[in-house]
């Protein structure tokens, strides 16, 4: 490895030699001290390495064994200067690449952020961003100790934080705390009231009083259980106690759902012209130096592919971006009566499976569908039982001064 690099900024020349005396060509060469490696049979012919002082010396050892040589290339770093002296523009334009990459690799260009659950990604982006540690921000700047220390300090589901800085990437990564463990309050009072207006299906009360039973009507904000307990001695109110009111209350609600559908409708045809463009990508800035030429009047805009360049493990700080422009025309269509009902029946499909996820049973539904002016229009009624209860707290002091009023 030494002696190739050796060679490299020494230079050498790669030579052809033909003839009869090849062999005598390379001993008399070898008499006159001029070094020569790398000798390999080609055909009739054949190829090795010299320096260039060496390669001097061969014209009178071609004369004396009547063999010919020719150069096939010179290689090494004394013949790139001489390319690079006579490409002057080229030479500055490399130059002046590589100390632009340099300047950008100076600057972050991409911060993500690993192991968090509970806390939101862009919570912990926006405050590195006011502590400094953002895209487009120098990476000297940013004081990763105090950084670390904050994030620790700001959020207290953080116990651990590491931020590590590869090239022109960031990456934050954090360790949860252990989630606390929910305590349900059974302690403070209160009484339990409805969310919505319904007919009770069912009341079972594990603390408090009951204010209503099976098959009463109540409106939204009725209370439903009272947590306010009287104290009686015979007949006689001697005085109240507040509790937390625990009940499993069900109710019969009812919904109306309103859609409607159109039997005639625009669909766009794709017709297969399609122009790309590319963007270069710095951070979070783009780059389009030149404006794509789209001659579509209609036309769906799509990012297609994000390129991106590594030298080994180092990111490089441009990404290349390519967006699609299809070309789409207008195309007025008709559906049927049936097709438009199916498509209503699919929308209320997935209602009534978001309210089966919420806990709620459908008992009844019903549908009637009205074709007026070429459009459907449904009206749904679905009738469920669920949960109806909703806790409110209890104004002890409220009470008592009403209950002294009352006296």
């Amino acid at each position: 490895m030494f002696l190739t690099l050796w060679h490299y900024l020494r230079g050498y020349v790669i030579i052809r030699v033909s003839g009869f005396s090849v062999e005598r060509f390379v001993n008399l060469a070898a008499i006159r001290g001029i070094y020569i490696w790398d000798i390999k049979l080609d055909k009739n012919s054949v190829v090795m390495r010299v320096s260039p002082q060496g390669f001097k010396g061969l014209k009178e050892c071609a004369r004396k064994t009547k063999c010919r040589y020719k150069i096939l290339d010179k290689k090494g770093f004394p013949f790139l200067m001489d390319r690079c002296r006579q490409r002057k523009v080229y030479t500055a334009g490399v130059f002046f690449f590589v100390a632009l990459l340099y300047v950008l690799s100076s600057f972050i260009w991409t911060v993500t952020v690993m192991g968090n659950n509970r806390i939101s990604t862009s919570d912990i982006l926006s405050f590195c961003s006011e502590q400094g540690l953002a895209p487009g921000k120098l990476k000297m700047t940013a004081d990763i100790r105090k950084i670390t220390d904050s994030l620790i300090l700001k959020f207290d589901d953080i116990s651990w934080v590491a931020i590590n800085t590869k090239g022109t990437k960031v990456t934050v990564t954090i360790v949860e705390t252990i989630p606390k463990t929910q305590i349900v309050d059974r302690e403070t009072p209160c009484s339990i009231i409805a969310d919505k207006p319904c007919i009770i299906e069912s009341i079972s009360v594990s603390a408090g009083v009951p204010l209503v039973k099976a098959k009463d009507v109540v409106e939204k904000g009725d209370m439903l259980v009272s947590g306010t307990l009287s104290i009686m001695d015979m007949d006689t109110e001697v005085g109240k106690k507040y509790v937390r009111s625990v009940a499993n209350i069900k109710g019969r609600c009812v919904y109306t759902i309103d859609n409607t559908i159109p039997l005639t409708y625009i669909n766009k045809v794709k017709t297969g012209n399609i122009t790309t463009d590319n963007s270069m990508v710095f951070g979070e800035y783009i780059l389009d130096f030149i404006a794509p030429r789209v001659k579509f009047e209609l036309y769906d805009k799509e990012e297609k592919d994000i390129k991106e360049f590594k030298i080994g493990d180092y990111k490089l700080p441009f990404k290349i971006l390519s967006t699609e422009y299809a070309e789409y025309v207008k195309e007025e269509k008709n559906r049927t009566e049936e097709e438009a009902k199916a498509e209503i029946n699919g929308l209320l499909l997935k209602t009534k499976q978001d309210m089966e996820l919420g806990g709620a049973q459908i008992i009844d539904e019903d549908t009637k569908f009205v074709l007026n002016n070429n459009i459907l229009t449904s009206k749904t009624t679905l009738t469920v039982i669920e949960d109806v209860g909703q806790e409110m707290g209890i104004n002890i002091e409220e009470e008592k001064g009403e209950a002294g009023a009352d006296e």
